[in-house]
C-alpha cells in the first residue's frame, strides 16, 4: 500500500490551504476597513469601565441599570448603587423605564454579566429613540472587555426580591 503525496493533507493540497488562508485574511482585512470607514461609531455608543462608572455614579452624575435577570442577581449580587430594570420584559416597557430613568439630569449607564447584553440594549434603544445611554463594557463580572465590577472590588449588594431592589 503507497502512503499519499506529501502535498495533500485531509484531502487538501497545500495550495488549497493557501487560498483558504488569503479568503480569511480578506474577511478581516473587510471587516477593518468597514470600522475605519465608520468613525462615528465609537460616539454613538458611548462605554465605561466599571471603576469609570462607580466614580461617576458616586459624584451623582449616572446612574447605573442592571439589565440582568434576577437570578442573576441573586447570584452574583449587584452593585451597591443600581437600579434593576431588566431587559427580559416588553421592549416598549423596558425603553420607558429607562426613559424615566434620564428624566433626571443624570446620564444613564447599562451593566450586564460581561458587557455584551448592555451594549445589544445600547443599540436597541438607540433604535427606539433613547439616546445618550452608556454601556459598563465590562460588566459585573468582567470578560474580553475588563475586568469587571466584582474583581475590580467594586461595593455590591445582595439583592433580595422581597426587599423591593
Amino acid at each position: 500500500m503507497q502512503s499519499p503525496p506529501s502535498s495533500v493533507i485531509s484531502g487538501h493540497s497545500r495550495h488549497d490551504w493557501r487560498a483558504i488562508f488569503v479568503a480569511i485574511l480578506a474577511i478581516g482585512v473587510d471587516a477593518v476597513m468597514v470600522m475605519r470607514a465608520s468613525p462615528s461609531l465609537a460616539q454613538d455608543r458611548p462605554t465605561l469601565t466599571s471603576a469609570q462608572a462607580h466614580a461617576q455614579a458616586a459624584a451623582g452624575s449616572l446612574v447605573i441599570v442592571d439589565i440582568r435577570a434576577p437570578r442573576e442577581w441573586a447570584s452574583s449580587g449587584v452593585a451597591s448603587n443600581a437600579r434593576l430594570v431588566t431587559m427580559y420584559q416588553p421592549r416598549a416597557r423596558f425603553a420607558e423605564k429607562i426613559k424615566a430613568l434620564q428624566a433626571s439630569d443624570r446620564r444613564v449607564a447599562l451593566i450586564c454579566a460581561g458587557g455584551v447584553r448592555s451594549r445589544q440594549m445600547q443599540a436597541v434603544l438607540a433604535r427606539a429613540g433613547v439616546s445618550g445611554v452608556v454601556d459598563i463594557r465590562d460588566g459585573m463580572l468582567g470578560g474580553l472587555r475588563g475586568r469587571g465590577w466584582i474583581k475590580s472590588g467594586l461595593p455590591t449588594r445582595r439583592y433580595s426580591p422581597r426587599a423591593g431592589n
